[in-house]
């Protein structure tokens, strides 16, 4: 079994150990890893916690100031936020292959919602040290990471401004 720095107490996630071709399977498997080579992959892998969360553990609160993002590898999630009432209301459900937290890895601000586990689920998981380093060690694939992870929120960036404009006055 490898072995990571045990940082990966991250809100009581659980590490889990597994090998390095088992991490790199588990990665290639979600479909996320597509724009990488398997060499990538393996890097990828060398700078990433694997952790599990269970069933209604709360994996980061809005409002809380954690610099980390998480691709789901088994499992889902849900993202919750509180309206002006602090009522909480679902956004959405994240499933295998989808990330989160990439926001605050990126910019340092709060959680903008929070994320629940919907089930049992296994995530990987990028600290904003490990990032920094890895975008340190091998710049390209530093970049690689950066451009899907801005792919990723321009997405969701469009997906929110399509459903939005159906709320604005005329």
């Amino acid at each position: 079994m490898d072995t990571m720095d045990t940082t990966c107490w991250i809100n009581n996630l659980v590490k889990i150990d597994l090998t390095s071709l088992e991490k790199c399977e588990m990665i290639d498997k979600t479909g996320w890893s597509n724009d990488f080579s398997w060499e990538e992959i393996k890097v990828l892998a060398k700078h990433m916690l694997f952790c599990q969360a269970q069933k209604g553990m709360i994996i980061s609160r809005e409002g809380a100031i954690e610099s980390f993002m998480c691709l789901i590898l088994e499992g889902t999630v849900k993202i919750m936020k509180e309206d002006f009432g602090r009522n909480k209301k679902l956004i959405t459900s994240l499933a295998t292959g989808a990330v989160f937290g990439e926001m605050s890895l990126i910019d340092g601000s709060s959680r903008s919602a929070s994320i629940i586990a919907n089930e049992d689920a296994i995530l990987l998981v990028l600290t904003k040290d490990k990032f920094f380093y890895l975008m340190e060690e091998t710049p390209r694939l530093g970049l690689k990471l950066v451009l899907k992870i801005a792919k990723s929120l321009s997405l969701r960036l469009r997906q929110t401004s399509g459903v939005l404009i159906d709320y604005l006055e005329k």
